[in-house]
C-alpha cells in the first residue's frame, strides 16, 4: 500500500486505518476548495455594526462564554473599544469562524460541543479567557457552525487593578533591577495578583474591563510581499482535523512524544504566538506518528521463545520474561515501522536545534523567540508539509 501526501490527509479526514469511528461517512460540501474539500471553515471579521447586528439578533447560543449577562457585556466592551481604538481606524470587534460539522458528530449535542471546545481550545493556543460564543445554523441539509471569538481577555471580574506578575526592585537603588543585578540584592517588592495602590495608599479601580495586547488570529506577508492568507486558512483547517481526532480517541496509544512549551500567561503575546505554532507542529507530527506506528504494530512479528527458557523466580513472584529479555528474544518490526520511527527521530531532532533544512538546502529557524513571527510560521507549515511528505514515501504494510 503506497501512501502518497493526498491520499493520507483523505484518509485521516475519513478516519481510515488511523482511529476505529468514521468521522466523514461522504465528501462534505465545498466546492470551491479541491485541496481540503472535507473542510470547510470559513473565516470573517466583525467589525463595530456587524458585531452588533449580529449579538442584536442572536440569543440562542450552543455554547455561551460571556461571564456576565449579555447587554451588559455588549455594552461594557463598545465602551472599552471605543476608547482604546486607534484613531480613524475601523476598529474589529470580534472574529467569526463558519464551519460544517462533520457527519459523525452531527446527532450527538455532546459530541459538538466537546469538538467545539477543543477547536477552540486549540484556535486560541493559551490559557486566556477569550469571550466566544457558538450557534448552530443549517443550511438545507449541511450543519454549520458559527464561533464568534472576542481576541480581548475578559478582565472585569475585579473592581480594582491587581499586578499581573511579581514586581521585584534592587535594593541598592529602589529601582528595577537590571539583566545584571546579583539576586541576593532582588527584593520582591509585590506579588502577582496583589491590589494595586496609589501613593496614597487607596486602591486603584479597575477602570479596563478588557485585555489590550491580545491578538489571536492574524497572518502576515511573505518576503517576496505576497501573503500568507493560504497558510493561515490551511491552519484552521488542520486544527479542525486534529480536535476530531482528540474528540474521537483520547489516545492514539502509547506511542512516540514530542515534549510541548508550556504558553503561560505571563509570556509576551508574541511568544506566546511562537509558542502556539511550534506546539502545533508538534502535536500533528506526535498524532500521526502515533497513528501510523498503532496500525504497523499489526503486523510486528515475536520470535518464538527459546526452548531453554526456564521460568525464575524473582523478589517471590513467578515471572516469565521481563521487558529487556522479551527485547532481546526479539520483536521482528515491519520495514514501514523502522521507516516511521526515523522520520519522526528526524524531525524531533530538528525541533531541539530550532532549525532545519529546506529542500533546496537553506537554514529555516524554528525558535520561540528572536524570530519573526510571520517568517516562524511559514517556516512551520514548510516543515510539517516536508513530514507528510517523508511519510508519503513509505510503502505501509498488507496483509499477505
Amino acid at each position: 500500500m503506497q501512501l502518497t501526501y493526498e491520499l493520507f490527509l483523505e484518509q485521516t479526514l475519513n478516519g481510515n486505518n488511523y482511529h476505529q469511528l468514521e468521522i466523514f461517512k461522504e465528501i462534505d460540501i465545498i466546492a470551491e476548495d479541491p485541496f481540503h474539500n472535507n473542510v470547510y471553515v470559513k473565516y470573517d471579521v466583525l467589525h463595530r455594526d456587524e458585531f452588533f447586528e449580529y449579538y442584536n439578533r442572536v440569543n440562542d447560543f450552543i455554547i455561551y462564554s460571556f461571564s456576565i449577562p449579555k447587554e451588559r457585556f455588549l455594552k461594557e466592551y463598545d465602551q472599552f473599544v471605543d476608547n482604546y481604538k486607534y484613531t480613524g481606524r475601523n476598529a474589529r470587534y470580534a472574529v467569526q469562524l463558519k464551519i460544517l460539522y462533520p457527519k459523525g458528530i452531527v446527532s450527538s449535542r455532546n459530541k459538538r460541543i466537546s469538538f467545539l471546545k477543543e477547536y477552540v481550545k486549540q484556535l486560541i493556543g493559551i490559557k486566556v479567557n477569550l469571550p466566544y460564543t457558538v450557534q448552530e445554523i443549517t443550511i438545507g441539509k449541511a450543519n454549520y457552525a458559527l464561533i464568534t471569538i472576542i481576541e480581548r481577555e475578559f478582565l472585569g471580574k475585579s473592581n480594582y487593578k491587581y499586578y499581573q506578575k511579581d514586581v521585584w526592585i534592587d535594593s541598592r537603588t529602589g529601582s528595577f533591577p537590571k539583566s545584571d543585578c546579583p539576586e541576593e540584592f532582588k527584593v520582591l517588592k509585590r506579588k502577582k495578583g496583589d491590589i494595586q495602590k496609589d501613593k496614597n495608599g487607596k486602591l486603584i479601580p479597575n477602570e479596563r474591563k478588557f485585555s489590550t495586547c491580545v491578538r489571536v488570529f492574524r497572518y502576515g506577508m511573505r518576503k517576496d510581499g505576497t501573503s500568507c492568507w493560504d497558510i493561515f486558512i490551511n491552519d484552521l483547517k488542520n486544527k479542525l482535523i486534529n480536535s476530531l481526532k482528540r474528540i474521537f480517541s483520547k489516545k492514539a496509544g502509547t506511542g512516540k512524544v514530542l515534549h510541548k512549551r508550556q504558553c503561560k500567561k505571563s509570556y509576551h503575546p508574541l511568544i506566546r504566538r511562537r509558542l502556539s505554532s511550534i506546539n502545533y507542529a508538534k502535536q500533528t507530527i506526535e498524532y500521526t506518528t502515533n497513528w501510523l506506528l498503532k496500525r504497523e504494530k499489526e503486523y510486528l512479528k515475536f520470535k518464538e521463545k527459546p526452548k531453554d527458557f526456564t521460568i525464575q523466580r524473582q523478589h517471590d513472584q513467578l515471572t516469565l520474561w521481563n521487558s529487556s529479555e522479551w527485547r532481546y528474544m526479539g520483536v521482528e518490526k515491519t520495514k514501514a515501522y523502522k521507516q516511521i520511527e526515523s522520520i519522526f527521530e528526524k524531525f524531533r531532532s530538528r525541533f531541539k536545534k530550532e532549525e532545519f533544512h529546506d529542500n533546496e538546502g537553506n537554514v529555516r529557524k524554528i525558535q520561540h523567540c528572536y524570530q519573526r513571527v510571520d517568517e516562524l510560521e511559514e517556516n512551520i507549515h514548510l516543515l510539517i508539509k516536508m513530514f507528510f511528505e517523508d511519510i508519503s514515501a513509505v510503502q505501509l504494510s498488507v496483509d499477505g
